[in-house]
């Protein structure tokens, strides 16, 4: 029975990875795939660790199955030679939301196709992956809502997936609309030291608030969390 798996890499430009298995496939197999897809050469490939659950995945010999590797299981690929376990050091690829200009407002449209439809409140935004999705290498939008979200620790196979196929897409931008947001974090730009940063309450109307990537660079954040609520708060 072929499975869909995916692996999340925390060295370079920190990348999800989804590859088709088997159960029966051994550890050795996948991580040839995952070096055909990272691009890494053998001697760094070595160096890193596959983990499930934080757990090594260390016998190359054995299969998925004996791992309990189970269809749209995460799993995470970290450099060993560093403090690879502490995924909040290590960060994720996000757009800059600090940077206001990068805001943009859009009105709704009625020719939108349904994986661009975005409910109230919080939206995710990436590209699907998934050959057989209709939205195969479209941005899509998946909407969140009213609530307060950790970008760097809730975004998963649960909670970020394509709104057509219902596959995980790695987050890169967000958008608003009918709420008060605000968002707070850890940021990392080339060259310098980690910024904490965050922003007062803002006020998306009823048109879809967004940051546009092609304006606002993609930084790195050791922590992101963004939070939507229905009315203005009183603070």
């Amino acid at each position: 029975m072929v499975m869909k798996i995916y692996v999340k890499t925390f060295t370079g430009l920190g990348r999800t990875y989804s590859f088709d298995a088997e159960p029966s496939m051994i550890v050795q197999q996948l991580k040839n795939y995952i070096r055909e897809k990272t691009g890494d050469d053998n001697d760094s490939f070595q160096k890193m660790s596959l983990l499930f659950n934080e757990n090594d995945i260390d016998d190359d010999n054995k299969t998925l199955q004996y791992y309990n590797i189970k269809e749209n299981t995460l799993l995470e690929l970290h450099d060993s030679s560093g403090n690879f376990r502490d995924i909040g050091c290590l960060g994720m690829k996000f757009v800059d939301v600090s940077t206001g200009d990068a805001l943009k407002r859009c009105i709704w449209s009625k020719q939108a196709p349904p994986w661009r439809k975005a409910a109230r409140g919080l939206c995710l935004e990436g590209i699907c992956r998934n050959s057989e999705c209709n939205a195969f290498k479209q941005q899509v939008i998946i909407s969140i809502g009213y609530k307060r979200f950790d970008v760097i620790n809730e975004a998963d196979e649960t909670t970020v997936i394509c709104p057509e196929c219902e596959q995980y897409v790695e987050p890169k931008i967000c958008g608003f609309n009918n709420c008060w947001w605000r968002f707070e974090g850890k940021k990392i730009e080339d060259g310098k030291p980690p910024k904490k940063c965050s922003s007062d309450w803002k006020h998306a109307d009823d048109a879809y608030h967004y940051f546009d990537d092609k304006e606002s660079s993609m930084v790195t954040w050791r922590q992101l969390i963004l939070e939507a609520v229905k009315e203005k708060p009183n603070c």
